[in-house]
């Protein structure tokens, strides 16, 4: 990943400096993933080292001065980068800034004469961000395997196996290596010679049980949030040219309507499956349609999805196992094409509104923490704990983790303690890493991630974003077209009588269940089968029951679980094959 990368010495001597001087120097040059990347040393010396990577223009604003030394990789949307000095002033004082702070960011303050070092990040940790302490070494990255080479023995967890296997995504702050954890979101810590100190400041999601109906002032409140957080999203991006991936469906349309009414202008792109010609004809026309309502340009590439798999193993190096790559496909490569093609600079993605304004799956028979547990898992299990059982050696049933992480979030209702597994579990491992993959080339955002927008947001129950109620009040008041033109999963506008919208649902999950799963089950699945079984080598014995694993594949019917299961071989591979070279001597 592009970004930055680092190292502090707790305790230090010539010998282990100069050690340690050569692994940061030669794992920086390892990130070179990209000819258009470049390396750059921005500070070493005996106590502290650091750097960056990426491609040029890819945001990383470095302040020096005798006495400290300020980074900020990102955007503070709220805030001008002339703010930065007074920003890391306050830094040292007050260790919980990320709440007053809207953006995607990694804030970094170094006081040389003090030798302490703090880092923070965004209300959402939007930007995935790794730590280890390690030999009286505090390294840390943005990518994990920039960190491996420090450690004195480079392991894979396999409790994290096993709940990858489970829900696609490692738990807490775990990582599929032991002692490299995720910096949690809205998270800051202090690192100097005794040690580090850690604080996350954990969001309460209690949504007001006192709210009945949606008020023209709370709605229009929303509203006002989500265009004061696309001004200030485009605000850092004046001079670009920009470009909306612009789908059938309902976040994108607001994205596209905000942006307009901001006075940008932008390009839309469209990506069609193969694979799905009845769903890309729908998403064409409707995408076709929203762009002539404004005035805008849309063009559209169909994808081929076989191109995962060829892509496979390239992803899951780059980014250490943790993204779906089932869903990455090579949108990367056509984006960087179009945005060379046409000079755009930045790209504007709707991802967060079915976070914000749509349910998260909560019901009221939810009566206690166990039935919860059960939903959460449901919500997006790969494999049965069975399976998981059966198949992995020496791992921990996953449940009683998962219990034990929602019975301390800070909500007082099963529904907050729900939402906030969706979004800080669910959306932090998965969605955000798939996004990450995006800013290997381009910078991109999206106004739905703003802490204004999302607090107003989570104050609506459950009940009152169901049937697409909390979307239809929010378009009607952000722009009214947005109701009327068909959204395409369901063939018809959202403005549509709620009995309608509800018997459309019931026969588009028929239709689901039915058909489109069948043929995703077929697509693809027998070149994904022989490349399991290639993937299969001695290494993995001492993890998995091989036995019982072949058994597993020739049984699978569904290329998620396919793919989940190939990218923790392939990842397994990466890392057995180079465990020497990890080692710090």
């Amino acid at each position: 990943m592009p970004g930055i990368h680092g190292v502090y010495l707790m305790n230090n001597t010539p010998k282990k400096y100069k050690n340690v001087s050569n692994i940061f120097r030669k794992s920086l040059r390892s990130l070179s993933h990209y000819p258009s990347y470049r390396n750059e040393i921005i500070c070493e010396n005996s106590k502290f080292m650091l750097g960056s990577s990426g491609p040029a223009g890819y945001p990383i604003r470095v302040l020096n001065s005798k006495k400290l030394i300020t980074l900020c990789e990102g955007e503070i949307y709220s805030h001008k980068m002339e703010d930065l000095p007074s920003i890391a002033r306050d830094m040292m004082i007050n260790n919980h800034l990320s709440q007053k702070l809207d953006g995607d960011f990694l804030l970094l303050n170094y006081d040389i004469e003090q030798k302490v070092l703090r880092i923070m990040n965004d209300y959402f940790g939007r930007l995935p961000f790794y730590y280890a302490l390690s030999n009286d070494l505090f390294i840390f990255s943005r990518e994990i395997k920039f960190i491996m080479p420090f450690l004195k023995e480079v392991e894979i967890d396999r409790d994290a196996i096993a709940e990858y296997l489970l829900l696609r995504y490692p738990l807490g702050d775990r990582t599929l290596i032991k002692g490299i954890q995720r910096f949690k979101a809205s998270s800051s810590l202090v690192v100097d010679n005794k040690g580090m100190d850690l604080k996350t400041n954990v969001h309460n999601l209690d949504p007001d049980n006192n709210m009945k109906y949606l008020s023209n002032n709370y709605v229009s409140s929303c509203v006002n949030a989500f265009i004061d957080s696309t001004r200030d999203r485009i605000s850092k991006y004046s001079k670009s040219k920009h470009i909306v991936l612009l789908s059938g469906g309902l976040d994108s349309r607001a994205l596209l309507s905000s942006l307009v009414q901001a006075g940008i202008k932008p390009l839309t792109i469209t990506f069609l499956l193969k694979s799905a010609p009845v769903h890309a004809m729908l998403e064409r026309i409707t995408a076709s349609l929203l762009s002539y309502l404004y005035g805008l340009h849309n063009i559209t590439f169909k994808v081929d999805r076989s191109r995962i798999i060829k892509d496979h193993s390239r992803i899951v190096h780059l980014k250490d196992g943790l993204a779906p790559t089932y869903r990455l496909k090579n949108l990367d490569e056509i984006i960087l094409h179009k945005t060379n093609e046409y000079g755009i600079n930045v790209v504007s993605i709707g991802s967060g509104g079915d976070k914000t304004l749509a349910p998260s799956g909560y019901t009221k028979e939810f009566s206690n923490i166990n039935f919860t547990v059960r939903q959460i898992i449901s919500q997006g299990q790969i494999f049965t704990e069975e399976e998981i059982r059966k198949l992995c050696i020496d791992s921990n049933n996953p449940l009683p983790r998962i219990q034990h992480i929602v019975e301390r979030f800070p909500e007082a209702t099963l529904e907050g303690k729900f939402r906030h597994f969706m979004l800080y579990q669910r959306a932090l491992k998965k969605i955000f890493e798939y996004e990450d993959f995006a800013r290997f080339h381009y910078p991109h955002y999206t106004p739905f991630y703003s802490p204004r927008f999302f607090s107003l947001t989570m104050k609506a129950p459950e009940s009152l974003k169901e049937n697409y109620y909390f979307y239809k009040r929010f378009f009607a008041m952000l722009d009214r077209k947005l109701i009327l033109v068909p959204y395409a999963n369901l063939l018809m506008p959202i403005g549509a009588p709620t009995k309608i919208l509800k018997f459309l649902m019931k026969i588009r999950q028929i239709s689901l269940n039915l058909i489109s799963r069948r043929k995703r089950k077929e697509y693809g699945l027998f070149e994904l089968k022989n490349q399991l079984h290639n993937s299969i080598n001695e290494c993995h014995r001492k993890y998995f029951n091989i036995d019982y694993m072949i058994q597993l594949i020739k049984n699978i019917k569904n290329e998620m679980r396919a793919y989940t299961l190939l990218a923790i071989l392939t990842y397994i591979n990466i890392i057995e094959s180079k465990k020497t070279n990890f080692k710090n001597k």
